[in-house]
């Protein structure tokens, strides 16, 4: 296992960033997979996992333990889907969401305030991964708003940089 750690680390960190699921749970997936695997191929073969005529060990590990990682991934964007969101939207009103919410998000740029205010005003639409949601806002902002890539671009940046700060009530 030590020998293969690092594939399988990585293999765990590329799922993390394109899903967004905490890394210790998908490092403990893909290790669970790993020996899984192992011990599927030890009792189908009855030899060790590396075998010189039909492909590399590494390969087989990467294939075994990212086709885990798939059917894992998917059980898991089920089980975490928003639930009670319609209720909530359809019982709250906001006739200006930046006063019912947070009132010192109003010392937001106007490019700031239409993202958020995009995204306030459809929450189901953006209740996906993160990598997903901020693709969905671009895509958005392109199609709907009709801003140019520059703009999105900056609003997106302006977007990150006002609300790390600090804000004084």
């Amino acid at each position: 296992m030590y020998k293969h750690v690092n594939l399988i680390r990585s293999i765990a960190w590329s799922f993390h960033r394109s899903t967004g699921i905490d890394w210790k749970e998908l490092f403990s997936e893909a290790t669970a997979a790993y020996f899984q695997g192992l011990k599927f191929h030890r009792e189908r073969h009855g030899i060790e996992l590396h075998d010189p005529k039909k492909g590399g060990e590494t390969t087989w590990i990467y294939q075994w333990v990212t086709s885990e990682m798939i059917n894992f991934c998917k059980k898991e964007q089920k089980c975490k889907y928003v639930k009670g969101i319609d209720d909530w939207v359809l019982t709250t009103t906001f006739p200006d969401p930046f006063q019912e919410i947070n009132p010192p998000l109003l010392n937001l740029s106007q490019d700031t305030r239409e993202i958020v205010q995009m995204v306030l005003q459809d929450p189901h639409r953006y209740a996906l991964p993160p990598r997903k949601a901020i693709g969905q806002i671009r895509k958005d902002l392109r199609e709907i708003k009709k801003w140019s890539w520059t703009r999105i671009e900056t609003g997106m940046r302006n977007l990150r940089s006002e609300l790390k700060e600090p804000i004084s009530v």
